[in-house]
């Protein structure tokens, strides 16, 4: 079927219903919509800050982040500006990263994050799978009053998202900081990322292919049966 989303929702939802009244029960499992939209609404950080930030398993330090003198903070100042007032503070990670680090201490470290999601009826979940970019709103600010932009397109940030983990509707990843990788300098830095399912490329596929599309499907060098369907699927990157 092709339509909008909310109309093959509705449409399945009617057949669910009207299967349990005929004694079918069709599985709810065996629906499925392939929509670009997932999710009810984007899932967003819900930051504490009373609480400091979590080291993960593979920090170099597994103990806590705050002997590196990373810390969360609800004010950034660094002399020339603050940035006090901030819209939705709990979407928001205020972090205090040493400029330097001493030949006893290691040079990277690794905090834990997680985000909630609530996926549409019907679609897909999502495999361990995750890509993300640096969002052209990110900028830098050198010790001056005004920001520049960063180069989305540079990968010399002091921030990179590793370590995807998707479970229960719920996102894990760890945010890896380098303490050494400042290129812009020292200073404030504004970091906005976009966090996206991995885009499908060769054997790589952003969603967990349910178990019973096996039954369902006819293979290649199989006689035909009038009960199943050979599945074909073209991506514009030509896999199938």
């Amino acid at each position: 079927m092709l339509g909008r989303y909310s109309q093959v929702k509705q449409y399945f939802d009617k057949i669910k219903s009207e299967s349990q009244n005929t004694g079918l029960n069709f599985p709810a499992e065996n629906f499925v919509i392939f929509s670009t939209q997932i999710f009810e609404k984007p899932a967003l950080l819900q930051i504490n800050v009373n609480e400091q930030p979590i080291p993960s398993s593979s920090s170099p330090t597994s103990d806590n982040p705050q002997k590196l003198g990373i810390r969360r903070v609800e004010v950034i100042n660094d002399g020339q500006i603050v940035m006090k007032k901030v819209a939705n503070p709990q979407n928001v990670e205020r972090l205090i990263i040493p400029s330097q680090t001493s030949n006893n201490i290691p040079k990277e470290t690794s905090l834990k994050y997680t985000l909630k999601y609530s996926s549409l009826p019907y679609t897909l979940p999502l495999a361990n799978s995750a890509s993300y970019q640096l969002n052209g709103d990110s900028d830098f600010n050198n010790n001056t009053k005004e920001f520049k932009k960063l180069d989305t397109q540079s990968s010399l940030i002091p921030l990179q998202l590793t370590n995807w983990q998707f479970t229960d509707n719920q996102l894990e990843f760890n945010a890896l900081i380098n303490l050494d990788n400042n290129p812009q300098g020292i200073g404030v830095y504004r970091l906005i990322f976009d966090v996206f399912p991995e885009k499908i490329s060769g054997s790589s596929r952003p969603y967990q292919v349910p178990s019973w599309w096996k039954n369902w499907s006819l293979g290649e060098n199989e006689i035909f049966a009038g009960d199943r369907t050979y599945i074909a699927v073209l991506t514009p990157g030509g896999h199938s």
